[in-house]
């Protein structure tokens, strides 16, 4: 195990700590039915899918702090769905936008979401314009695609998603919560377009990957000094606050 019976416990309660080690040391890390969350949640496997649900729902790297309750989120990079899964039963009210660009994963990510009928899941990636992506597979894992534009639609290709044209979409004045997690492509994402977008975004979560797109996090920080943005680090993030459209200093959004 890569984790401890008692660290889950801490996290989950003595029962699903008990449902997770059973079924890792079992092979049969496929389903899990926790008590916190409204329906059933499914993998391929432990040694596959457990690390995003570990960050994710055991860790809650996404349990920030926030002064209102989130109607409207952006979940770019979704693998198989750990992040909507936890906006959906932290705020039911939600719409959230799952966008994910990876064949093995956006089946999964359908399938632990459908339940959810506020998620809506886009087989793509969010890019600075619209247009075409093909993804890049380095053999980093499930969690790592990268993508590159492409000239055309082919067979391979992939849509690529702005942030505008998902707010169209959905007839969306503002974005809540804009969380990337996209291997990269969030340098591509703040330099085309952004102007449209920030203005209009309250929150943003960010894992950046300079390793992988050079100079990812200097551009961001880059466009956003032009806007009326503060920090706050998270445990693997960086969480990005709009102070011409929320009040920090409000109370805190009580989180069950």
């Amino acid at each position: 195990m890569r984790t401890s019976f008692f660290r889950l416990r801490y996290q989950l309660g003595i029962s699903d700590a008990i449902q997770i080690i059973w079924k890792a040391e079992t092979n049969k890390f496929n389903k899990l039915h926790l008590k916190s969350y409204k329906h059933p949640i499914y993998f391929r496997s432990f040694k596959e899918d457990f690390d995003v649900f570990d960050f994710i729902l055991i860790s809650k790297d996404y349990n920030f702090r926030l002064t209102f309750t989130p109607k409207t989120i952006i979940d770019g990079g979704a693998n198989i769905g750990m992040a909507a899964v936890w906006f959906a039963n932290k705020f039911p009210d939600a719409e959230i936008i799952s966008v994910e660009p990876a064949d093995c994963n956006f089946p999964l990510l359908q399938k632990n979401t459908e339940l959810y009928k506020k998620v809506t899941a886009y087989k793509g990636g969010l890019w600075g314009n619209p247009g075409w992506l093909e993804l890049v597979d380095k053999g980093n894992g499930h969690t790592s695609f990268e993508v590159r534009e492409s000239v055309e639609n082919q067979k391979n290709t992939i849509r690529a998603y702005t942030i505008t044209e998902l707010m169209h979409l959905h007839n969306w004045e503002t974005i809540d919560v804009l969380k990337l997690d996209i291997e990269g492509s969030e340098k591509h994402v703040i330099m085309h377009g952004a102007d449209e977008w920030l203005p209009k975004t309250k929150f943003i979560v960010v894992e950046f990957h300079d390793r992988r797109m050079k100079d990812s996090s200097k551009e961001f920080f880059r466009v956003l000094d032009k806007y009326n943005f503060s920090m706050e680090p998270l445990k693997e993030c960086l969480l990005f606050y709009n102070e011409d459209l929320i009040n920090m200093f409000a109370p805190y959004h009580q989180q069950p």
